[in-house]
């Protein structure tokens, strides 16, 4: 038990005081700096790049030590350049963030917190798709926040360990200890961190994090012989991911991911651009130009709708898609449904509604169970019903992966 504390002793004490900080005018941006406090109380810095309109605003979270988060300006002007706006937070125990202790991602997700809202709050982002985006201790940090925050739309994460102590572990037999010490010391790691970040953060960690994904966008990226989170991690953590979750692994031992000394001016390296780019483009549409208002909308139980729609319910169930009965009062009732599936586990919400010229968008999320967790072994049938008034019948439904849902004969 000795050997964690000992060794992690220095490698979470903080605060870290970076080297080198970069200011946004050096890439010819401008940002604001924006004090947040986190729900126990710590301040921590932002750096804000605002771009008018955005299709996103992408939260960047940087490693361990190093660089500092300013170090992601490069990206923000790749973003920028591209429709997107940006928040660089620098995270607890970092630069001018308050704290002491880096707590390796168990309470950081608390300060991505403090971001969601502070986006969620101020209304030049209304509407406005939230993408994290991390590296390293970021890149779980990244994982464990889309776990945690529902309003968190889509992620992006680089080089993450699958947890702490398989990356304590990992790493030591790296160094030349035997495997068998590895896995022994895995407990005395996980009881540490337990014992030092509170038990109340001990389902903390990207590999069960990963399972509260639902459809959420997300693309996680790793290369091959990582020497400082090795592969493995990212293997653990695809175990239990969705399988809509999209990957990118580079060869060779790239921890950055971004080939050489272009971490600072990522668009240079062309793919690593393209995939980036790409991914954010596929899944946020640029709605700037269009006439978009949110809809008002209520979610009731197959007690409270007309008997006309109770009649239908039984065949609607049956298959994936939606179907929509109007009444003479303006009242529209609109049935969702993912059809049959073998256990239970699988659920369906409504994420927004919003008028698009002339076109009722209705984004739904959809949640199933991960491989370990306890669900009903028997037939289900999942669906929700959703009440409006005063709006057409003209609707597409889709999942936040961009899937149409088709209509459904009664």
């Amino acid at each position: 038990m000795a050997i964690p504390p000992v060794v992690m002793k220095d490698m979470i004490k903080g605060p870290v005081k970076f080297s080198r900080v970069y200011e946004a005018e050096e890439f010819g941006l401008t940002s604001d700096k924006v004090l947040l406090t986190t729900s126990d109380g710590l301040n921590v810095m932002a750096y804000e790049v605002y771009e008018s309109s955005p299709k996103a605003v992408v939260i960047f979270l940087s490693g361990i030590h190093n660089p500092s988060v300013t170090a992601f300006y490069g990206h923000s002007k790749m973003l920028a350049e591209n429709g997107y706006a940006s928040v660089l937070l620098e995270m607890r125990a970092h630069g001018e963030s308050e704290g002491e202790v880096i707590s390796l991602g168990y309470k950081e997700y608390l300060d991505v917190q403090a971001v969601v809202d502070h986006i969620k709050e101020d209304s030049k982002y209304a509407n406005i798709p939230i993408v994290v985006y991390g590296l390293s201790m970021g890149g779980a940090t990244a994982i464990n926040a889309i776990g945690q925050i529902p309003e968190i739309d889509a992620l992006i994460s680089m080089s993450a360990y699958s947890s702490w102590e398989d990356a304590f572990c990992d790493n030591m037999v790296n160094m030349g200890a035997p495997k068998l010490w590895g896995v022994l010391q895995k407990p005395f790691v996980k009881l540490y961190t337990t014992t030092k970040f509170g038990l109340n953060n001990y389902n903390i960690s990207p590999k069960r994090q990963i399972k509260e994904l639902g459809d959420r966008p997300s693309l996680l990226i790793h290369s091959k012989e990582d020497s400082q989170i090795p592969y493995l991690s990212f293997q653990r953590i695809m175990e239990n991911a969705p399988s809509h979750v999209e990957t990118w692994v580079r060869e060779g031992d790239s921890h950055f991911i971004v080939e050489n000394d272009k971490f600072i001016k990522p668009y240079k390296d062309e793919e690593y651009a393209e995939r980036i780019i790409g991914f954010l483009d596929k899944h946020f549409s640029d709605l700037s130009s269009m006439n978009t208002n949110n809809i008002q909308f209520e979610i009731i139980g197959s007690d409270a709708i007309p008997q006309e729609l109770n009649m239908k319910l039984e065949n609607l169930k049956q298959s994936r898609g939606y179907f929509i009965l109007e009444k003479p009062d303006n009242t529209l009732y609109l049935f969702i449904g993912l059809g049959e599936k073998n256990t239970g586990g699988f659920s369906l919400s409504v994420k927004a509604i919003e008028e698009i010229e002339g076109t009722n968008t209705v984004l739904v999320e959809e949640k199933e169970p991960g491989p370990n967790d306890m669900v009903i072994q028997a037939i289900t049938y999942p669906y929700i019903i959703v009440k409006m008034k005063n709006i057409t019948s003209n609707f597409v439904v889709k999942s936040r992966t961009g899937e149409e849902f088709a209509v459904s004969k009664p």
